[in-house]
């Protein structure tokens, strides 16, 4: 998420950036589960690792090639 970056620099945005995206994959899992009538818990940690494996690959890559956050 973009939006802590609009008032945080920093540490403080990077960890506001991960509560908000993970916050938001536990919603959105939630309601996946929800609706297809698997478990709630089950499917909402499903989508938090995928988040997280996807933000990992995209943090690694932003590494390789120079790009900062502070």
């Amino acid at each position: 998420p973009l939006l802590p970056w609009f008032f945080l620099t920093g540490g403080g945005a990077v960890a506001a950036s991960i509560v908000i995206g993970a916050v938001a994959a536990l919603g959105l899992g939630a309601a996946i589960g929800a609706s297809s009538g698997r478990g709630k818990m089950r499917t909402a940690l499903r989508q938090v690792a995928a988040a997280a494996i996807a933000a990992s690959v995209t943090f690694g890559i932003g590494s390789l090639l120079g790009v900062h956050t502070t």
